[in-house]
C-alpha cells in the first residue's frame, strides 16, 4: 500500500487523491535520490490504478492484480531498467510499440522507466513521442536522480513529483520494527543513508560496510594531506567497493566520502558537540578534522555531490573519479 512507504509523504498524498478522484496524469517525473522510494511508489501506485478494491487511495494488496504486479509478473505493468550502463533506445522503442497494445488484464498500462538519466538523446526522445500522443490507458512514470538529464520537452509534458529523504528517527524506526536491527547499527545505517530507505536496508544487508568505511577514510586523508599518488590509488579502489558495475561502486563510494569529510567538517567547527555520523570512529574524525587546516571542505563536498549527479547520467567512472581527485587536492 502507499500508505505504508517509509517518508515520501508528499509524493504519496497526491497520488492516492489522483486514484481516489480518477484524475490522474498520462505521466508522471519522479525525481530524488537514490534510495529514496521512488521505485516502490511507482510500484505501489500502478497497483493502486488496477486494484479491483482500492482502499483509500491505495491498492487492497490482495486481489488478482495486486498480487500479479507483487510477484512481477503482470502483463501490463513493466519495470525497465537499463542494459548495462546506460538505456538503449532499442528498449525504448520496444516499449513505445508495447504501448500501443491495449492492457490484457489490467485497467491501466503502466511504464516505469527506471534510473531515466542514463538515456541518451535518442533515447529520451523515443520515448518523447509516446508522451506526445499517449493512449487513454496508458501511465508512463520516468524516475530521475539528477535533475540536470531531464529534457524540457520531457519535463513539460509530465507532472513532475519530488521525492525528498525521510526523518531519520523514521528510517531507524523502520530498520528495527520491521528488520530487528540493532539501534546503534540503525542509526548508523539510517545516517548514511541520508534518510533513504532503500539506501539504509543496503547498508544494513551490506557485510563488507566496515571494509568500504576504511577504503573511504584513507580516500579522505589523502584528500587532507594532499597525496595526489595515494588518493589516485585509493580512488581505484572505490570503483571496486561493489560486485555491481564500476559506476555504482563510485557513486556509493562519494555518498560515503561526501559524509565521512562532513563528519571531519563538523568536527573542525565544534570538536566535542559536532552530530557526527560515524560515531564509532569519533576520535578518529577529531583528529583528522584537527589536521584539516584551511582546506576548505564545504567546496570539496560539493565538487563529490556534483560528480556523483554526473555519475547518474553517462559520465565515465574512472575519468569522474580521477578527475574529482585530482581538482580536490590541487585546489
Amino acid at each position: 500500500m502507499l500508505k505504508n512507504i517509509v517518508g515520501c509523504d508528499f509524493p504519496k498524498k497526491i497520488l492516492a487523491s489522483a486514484v481516489i478522484s480518477g484524475n490522474h496524469a498520462g505521466a508522471y517525473l519522479f525525481f530524488g535520490p537514490r534510495g529514496v522510494g521512488k521505485t516502490l511508489t511507482a510500484l505501489e501506485f500502478a497497483k493502486a490504478l488496477n486494484c479491483e478494491s482500492p482502499v483509500e487511495g491505495g491498492s487492497c494488496d490482495t486481489c488478482a492484480s495486486c498480487r500479479s504486479i507483487d510477484h512481477g509478473n503482470s502483463p501490463d505493468v513493466t519495470l525497465w531498467s537499463p542494459e548495462g550502463q546506460n538505456t538503449k533506445i532499442e528498449q525504448m522503442r520496444h516499449m513505445r510499440e508495447e504501448a500501443w497494445h491495449a492492457p490484457l488484464r489490467a485497467k491501466f498500462k503502466v511504464n516505469i522507466i527506471e534510473k531515466a538519466d542514463t538515456m541518451n538523446e535518442e533515447s529520451s526522445n523515443s520515448v518523447l513521442k509516446l508522451l506526445e500522443e499517449p493512449p487513454d490507458y496508458l501511465v508512463n512514470i520516468l524516475l530521475y536522480e539528477n535533475t540536470s538529464k531531464i529534457l524540457d520537452t520531457i519535463a513539460s509534458r509530465c507532472a513532475k513529483i519530488r521525492f525528498t529523504p525521510a526523518p531519520a528517527e523514521e528510517v531507524i524506526n523502520f530498520l528495527t520494527e520491521t528488520r530487528g536491527a540493532d539501534p546503534e547499527r540503525a542509526s548508523l545505517c539510517a545516517l548514511h543513508s541520508g534518510g533513504c530507505p532503500g539506501r539504509a536496508l543496503e547498508i544494513l544487508d551490506d557485510d563488507r560496510f566496515d571494509e568500504k568505511r576504511a577504503v573511504i577514510a584513507d580516500a579522505a586523508e589523502s584528500i587532507l594531506t594532499r597525496d595526489i599518488h595515494s588518493a589516485l590509488i585509493h580512488g581505484e579502489r572505490m570503483r571496486s567497493l561493489t560486485d555491481g558495475s564500476q559506476k555504482d561502486s563510485a557513486k556509493e563510494a562519494l555518498d560515503m566520502l561526501a559524509v565521512y569529510l562532513r563528519d571531519i567538517y563538523a568536527a573542525s567547527l565544534d570538536p566535542e558537540n559536532a552530530d557526527i555520523v560515524n560515531a564509532d570512529q569519533a576520535e578518529e574524525i577529531r583528529f583528522r578534522a584537527s589536521r584539516a587546516g584551511n582546506k576548505d571542505l564545504p567546496g570539496v563536498i560539493r565538487q563529490i555531490i556534483e560528480t556523483g549527479y554526473a555519475l547518474s547520467g553517462n559520465a565515465n567512472p574512472q575519468i569522474a573519479l580521477e578527475s574529482l581527485l585530482t581538482r580536490v587536492i590541487s585546489d
